[in-house]
């Protein structure tokens, strides 16, 4: 019974941050708003790494690409890849202070923009600005705190204590 609890927390989270993902923004700010289902995601998968992997990452991923408007795959590349790389290294997560996690989440969501960027370029060549790789950095200096919230969601997943 706890585990059917845990995995619809944690769905419904994702559906949560696909809500905020998709709500209407001015494109002025929407430009550097991190990917607030990959940073959900990657809670889940460092968390739960037995109930949450690959296969979920890339569904996930693919909604994300219908709710987006994205052509399809895209995002659920880049998830997929982030998903295989959380879970090869969520023991060692675990013991790594915030300030570190947040290092690792940066550097998770530079590869995950940068996936996104070749994608889009093997279809239609273009050229970003430096505001393109903003939202990773948003999104690092967002993680303490999604790590924070989440964490009162999941009673069972304490690193610190």
């Amino acid at each position: 019974m706890t585990k059917r609890r845990g995995s619809g927390i944690s769905v419904i989270t994702i559906i949560v941050a696909m809500a905020v993902q998709i709500m209407p923004i001015p494109n002025a700010i929407a430009t550097y708003l991190p990917d607030w289902i990959l940073l959900t995601a990657i809670y889940w998968f460092i968390t739960t790494p037995d109930k949450f992997g690959v296969g979920y990452a890339w569904l996930t991923g693919v909604f994300t690409d219908m709710l987006t408007g994205h052509v399809l795959g895209q995002h659920a590349l880049s998830y997929s890849l982030v998903a295989y790389l959380c879970l090869k290294a969520h023991r060692r997560f675990h013991f790594f202070p915030l300030p570190q996690q947040t290092f690792i989440i940066l550097i998770l969501l530079l590869l995950s923009q940068l996936l996104i960027h070749w994608s889009q370029n093997s279809i239609t060549p273009h050229a970003v600005g430096w505001s393109y790789w903003i939202s990773p950095f948003i999104g690092a200096l967002a993680w303490p705190f999604i790590f924070l919230l989440l964490q009162n969601f999941s009673p069972r997943y304490r690193p610190y204590g």
